[in-house]
């Protein structure tokens, strides 16, 4: 399984950064649309905290989206960075599991 560490709340914690993740935080927000507030920075604090309460509901963690709501306004630009990392290794890591397809090497147009 992918993850990414992420530092919150004074403590570094182990997310899972797939499409599990991907699909809790999308029953919310669009993530591609967080990403591009992100971007601009314009996020919405209380996209920040779902971004946040998903990963870490993900790894198991007990914690309620009220509570990691006010631990997102009580430290914003850690917050910020954390959901940002947890969207952009979900979307950009890459398949989660090596693919066992066997590959040929590009015909190089020599002979």
């Amino acid at each position: 399984m992918r993850t990414v560490v992420i530092e919150f709340d004074g403590a570094e914690y182990t997310v899972p950064a797939t499409f599990g993740t991907i699909e809790r935080i999308e029953e919310r927000i669009n993530l591609f649309s967080f990403m591009r507030d992100a971007s601009t920075n314009k996020p919405r604090i209380r996209d920040i905290a779902w971004v946040i309460f998903c990963a870490l509901s993900q790894a198991g963690e007990k914690v309620s989206y009220a509570d990691i709501g006010d631990k997102v306004l009580a430290d914003f630009p850690a917050s910020y960075a954390a959901a940002t990392l947890i969207a952009a290794e979900a979307v950009n890591g890459g398949p989660e599991k090596p693919s066992k397809k066997k590959t040929t090497p590009a015909a190089s147009g020599r002979e």
